[in-house]
């Protein structure tokens, strides 16, 4: 075999070997979950994750076994305590008539639920029946209140969060490993601070996104944040899964529940990163910008850097 075919099959086999090892790097990026490696000043090492929250069967999953080797487990808020929510007495928090309207057996609505159509309080009904059926007696009483209630606030957490049918959102999965890992778990969340960050929000927050998260829309958006999710990217996930900050109630929203706890979080983040050995895991909206705590935290010393975990 001549010089130059030997040189053109060299070059044919490490091609087709770089392009095998690319394929092979990219499947394993693509069947993992993209994280961030935390180097603080001091040089140890954490992990901070991006979440979403609520369960999909598209968002890939880490493996429980990433908790192994940590020794804290940092959360927004640890839901195995006592709800941040500080809650009224119920007259104050329902429309004038509401409770008599309710035990006439003929209940009342509010404004903003006059406003859903029959569509979406189907909807709303199915999360609110499957979500505190299993603890509350009488469940249809209490979506009548949700109903009757001056501020959509509840019925956005249930439009939020649908029925999980068995399935485990990010949070749960690592939640229960940390549980099972005896990880200490430290909430970044100050339920005093939060409340007074939320009694800002405006009620057209609440009554536009209501709408929203029970709209066909809602599922395109759902989708857009677990692709940013599953591809580690912050930027889109930010603006997929805030909305649209053109609208001056979800720019105040974000302001308040993300910018205004970020800047709240960071030191307690910049004390437990210092120790190393922290897994953090955040909704991602929180991770990206220039208030973003990645960029907050940059600002500090520390040096990040995308990293992949393994996947479920």
């Amino acid at each position: 075999m001549s010089t130059s075919k030997k040189y053109t099959r060299f070059l044919n086999v490490l091609y087709a070997t770089i392009c095998a090892l690319t394929i092979q790097s990219f499947a394993q990026a693509a069947s993992g979950v993209q994280a961030f490696e935390v180097i603080a000043p001091s040089g140890y090492k954490s992990v901070i994750l991006g979440s979403m929250h609520i369960p999909d069967t598209r968002l890939r999953q880490p493996v429980p076994s990433v908790l192994d080797g940590y020794t804290q487990f940092i959360v927004e808020f640890d839901t195995n305590k006592a709800s941040l929510q500080k809650s009224r007495p119920l007259n104050e928090t329902v429309i004038d008539g509401g409770l008599e309207s309710l035990f006439r057996g003929t209940p009342v609505r509010a404004p903003w639920a006059l406003d859903l159509n029959n569509r979406q309080i189907s909807m709303l009904k199915k999360n609110v029946m499957c979500q505190s059926g299993h603890v509350i007696k009488d469940a249809e009483t209490f979506f009548n209140v949700i109903l009757m209630s001056r501020s959509a606030e509840y019925a956005a957490h249930f439009a939020m969060y649908p029925c999980s049918d068995g399935r485990k959102s990010r949070d749960e999965i690592l939640m229960n490993a940390a549980i099972e890992r005896r990880v200490k778990i430290v909430s970044l969340d100050n339920p005093d601070e939060v409340d007074l960050l939320r009694q800002q929000i405006p009620e057209s927050f609440y009554t536009s996104v209501v709408k929203r998260l029970l709209s066909k829309e809602h599922e395109y958006d759902l989708r857009k944040v677990v692709d940013a999710l599953n591809a580690g990217d912050m930027e889109s996930l930010y603006r997929f899964g805030v909305g649209d900050m053109a609208k001056p109630e979800i720019a105040a929203f974000a302001k308040l529940m993300i910018e205004q706890r970020n800047l709240l979080w960071i030191p307690k983040l910049i004390e437990v990163l210092n120790e190393g050995k922290a897994f953090v895991l955040v909704g991602g909206a929180h991770l990206s910008g220039k208030t973003g705590i990645l960029n907050l935290l940059r600002n500090q010393g520390f040096v990040i850097h995308p990293v992949t975990l393994p996947s479920i």
